[in-house]
């Protein structure tokens, strides 16, 4: 029986890491001449990530300068990047220092901190060879200095409770076309500036 229980806690677990992400396919041609912010400093060059991640979330990046120079800055050494013409901040969230994507600015803000992940299909007979890889979006909301992850199951609840000012309609709350995967279209809506 303790084994049967210790099974079914792990893999609840693993179910509960994986309900508040949004999944997305990487594009193999990521790495772009773009930039990192040092200290206010804007230093152009090339960004390289998702190679060697911490739990595959994004804090660290492999960066070489236009000099040609390799440099590794973790979301704790630098105040963001881009590429691809995509931002990213560096903020903390449980005491962690993470790369975080602004989706949305404002009194209520969107960020996602993104997960990159990369699993080998089995080598079984007809199965593909090729890894699957891709990257999932956790979603959070900024208010403030404070940061709030939302989960799949319960956001509705979770956005309820970190507007209660704003004068929302609970009846939007339980609008059962509410997703997690359309989160910016509720911030347009409700909490645009």
């Amino acid at each position: 029986m303790p084994v049967r229980m210790t099974l079914l806690i792990f893999f609840a677990l693993i179910i509960l890491d994986s309900v508040g992400q949004i999944r997305i396919k990487r594009n193999s041609a990521d790495n772009h001449v773009s930039y990192v912010i040092v200290q206010g400093d804007t230093v152009n060059g090339e960004v390289e990530y998702a190679k060697r991640l911490f739990g595959g979330v994004l804090n660290l990046i492999e960066f070489t300068d236009e000099a040609g120079a390799a440099h590794r800055y973790r979301a704790s050494d630098i105040d963001g990047f881009s590429i691809s013409g995509q931002e990213y901040v560096s903020m903390q969230f449980e005491g962690y220092h993470y790369f975080f994507r602004p989706a949305i600015q404002g009194r209520f803000s969107l960020y996602y901190l993104e997960r990159h992940y990369h699993r080998r299909h089995s080598a079984q007979k007809g199965a593909s060879r090729n890894p699957d890889e891709g990257k999932e979006l956790r979603v959070f909301v900024g208010k403030g200095d404070a940061l709030t992850r939302l989960y799949r199951w319960g956001f509705r609840e979770q956005l309820r409770k970190l507007t209660t000012r704003e004068g929302i309609d609970p009846k939007v709350f339980e609008d059962p076309t509410l997703e997690l995967a359309g989160i910016e279209d509720f911030f347009y809506t409700y909490l645009a500036e």
